[in-house]
């Protein structure tokens, strides 16, 4: 995966969320050090390429989806932790 496709799928993913949320700083990021690719939601990481491999993402479909799944799984969590 390149640093482009990452870009693209945060800048979308993002696009989709209502102001009120991206305003709440509840928002993708994706940061890199030239080696690691990492995505945060919500200030929390939902992918770190030493960890999520290509393999994996693949499963799920694009990059994008992947994402949404991993945000889903944390949502989830949260959720559990209301409880």
């Amino acid at each position: 995966m390149k640093a482009q496709d990452f870009i693209d799928a945060v800048n979308e993913l993002n696009e989709d969320l209502p102001e009120e949320v991206y305003a709440e700083a509840i928002y993708y990021d994706y940061i890199t050090d030239g080696f690691t690719d990492m995505v945060d939601f919500a200030h929390f990481n939902i992918f770190h390429s030493d960890f999520d491999t290509e393999e994996r993402v693949e499963d799920v479909g694009s990059i994008k989806e992947y994402l949404i799944h991993k945000r889903n799984e944390f949502i989830n969590m949260l959720i559990k932790a209301k409880s």
